[in-house]
């Protein structure tokens, strides 16, 4: 079964998606936060007086 999470994160200027098809699907929530955090703490913050 399909999993897949949509994260729009405006303070970094960014969009998230991660899908998964792996058959591991009660452990897809908690591994897909896991791996969401890691990604956006990368992100810089958004420039919020570009496109002004």
């Amino acid at each position: 079964m399909w999993y897949s999470v949509l994260m729009l994160i405006p303070s970094k200027n960014a969009v998230l998606v991660i899908v998964t098809n792996d058959g591991y699907l009660n452990e897809a929530p908690q591994a897909f936060a896991e791996l969401a955090e890691s990604i956006v703490s990368e992100l810089p913050t958004a420039d919020k007086t570009r496109n002004q």
